[in-house]
C-alpha cells in the first residue's frame, strides 16, 4: 500500500485492512454461491449483481431474501472498505488512521446491482 511505502500507517495495520478486505470478499463469494452464483470467472460485482439477479427471479422465499440483504450488506461493505481504506476515499490519511474500527464501512456508499447479467 501507498500508505505504507509513506509510513503513514504501518505494515501490521495495512495487513489487518487487507485480512479485513479479504474476510469480506470472501464472504460475498460464499454467499453468491449459495444463491447459485458460482460462475468464478466473473468480476466479483457482477457475480454478486447475477446472483441477486437469480433471487429476484426465484420469489419471495423468506431465507433467500435474508441471504439477498446480507450479501448486498457485504458487497456494500467490500466497496467502501477498498474506497476508504485502499483508494483514499476523499480523507486526509491522518483522519483515516484515527479510526480504529469498521463500523461504518459502506454507510457513505450507494452501491446497486447492474442489471440482469445472466447469459442466456
Amino acid at each position: 500500500m501507498q500508505d505504507v511505502r509513506r509510513g503513514t500507517v504501518g505494515v501490521e495495520r495495512a495487513g489487518e485492512h487487507i485480512a479485513e478486505a479479504l474476510k469480506h470478499v470472501g464472504r460475498v463469494r460464499e454467499l453468491s454461491g449459495e444463491l447459485g452464483q458460482r460462475d468464478g470467472r466473473l468480476p466479483l460485482k457482477e457475480r454478486c449483481a447475477e446472483a441477486l439477479a437469480l433471487v429476484d427471479e426465484a420469489g419471495a422465499n423468506p431465507a433467500l431474501k435474508r441471504k439477498r440483504a446480507e450479501l448486498e450488506a457485504e458487497m456494500s461493505a467490500v466497496d467502501g472498505l477498498i474506497r476508504k481504506r485502499f483508494l483514499g476515499g476523499g480523507e486526509s490519511v491522518e483522519r483515516r488512521e484515527r479510526k480504529d474500527d469498521f463500523d461504518d464501512v459502506g454507510d457513505d456508499v450507494a452501491w446497486q446491482p447492474v442489471v440482469n447479467l445472466r447469459r442466456g
